[in-house]
Order: structure tokens, then C-alpha cells, then sequence
């Protein structure tokens, strides 16, 4: 069922899932969720995996009223690319300058009349 006020999330409830394992070790760990949530560390080590799950479930299903998410209005992305080597970096690199570089136009042919005159016959 899908409402009209709600934005469908289509990614799985496991992507989203390790989305949040890696937001709350990026922002204070295990202290620092038990504290947002009010309870105790102990009990946030034990119950983390069984709340991610289940609301990673219910955001998948049901998806997010449209007035809690906010979509920023400019057209340019960030990405983060995360396990990479250094020579995959470089060649992404390499990559993305060749696709930035202005196209060159082709140079006029030296024997372009007498092509023109083989058309034209």
C-alpha cells in the first residue's frame, strides 16, 4: 500500500540498515545512540541490531511522510566512494578529466574541394 503524502524508499532494508550501523560509528558509537535514544549503553549494545532491523523494515514498507525529507534544490551530487586503491583512484581521475575536457573540432580537410567535387557529380 502506498500513500500519496509518503516517498517511497526503493533501496532493500539492509542497505539501509548498514546506512545507520555506519552513521551511529561515525557519530559517536554505541554511547552516543543509547544516549540519543535515553537508555542505557548495555541495553543499546544488546537491542541495536533487533531496532535497526525492524525500522529498516518499516521505512521500506511504508516509506517517509514527505514533509520530514528534505531534497536539496541544486542539480550537482555528492558521491563517496569508500574500498578503493590508489590505482583505481588514479584511473577515475584520468577518467573524469578526459570527460571534463571541451571537444575539439575536426580541422578542415586539405583536399576537401576535391571531395566535394566527387559528390557533386
Amino acid at each position: 500500500m502506498e500513500y500519496s503524502n509518503t516517498i517511497k524508499i526503493t533501496c532493500k532494508p539492509e542497505h539501509l540498515e548498514s546506512y545507520f550501523y555506519q552513521k551511529m560509528a561515525s557519530e559517536g558509537g554505541n554511547n552516543g545512540f543509547a544516549k540519543s535514544l535515553g537508555i542505557h549503553p548495555s541495553t543499546a549494545s544488546r537491542d541495536k541490531t533487533r531496532i535497526f532491523k525492524l525500522a529498516c523494515q518499516v521505512v521500506s514498507e511504508y516509506g517517509l511522510p514527505r514533509h520530514v525529507v528534505s531534497v536539496p534544490d541544486s542539480s550537482t551530487q555528492e558521491v563517496l566512494i569508500t574500498n578503493i586503491s590508489g590505482e583505481e583512484i588514479r584511473k577515475l581521475i584520468d577518467m573524469l578529466e578526459h570527460l571534463r575536457l571541451p571537444k575539439k573540432e575536426a580541422p578542415e580537410l586539405k583536399n576537401n574541394g576535391a571531395c566535394k567535387y566527387h559528390i557533386e557529380r
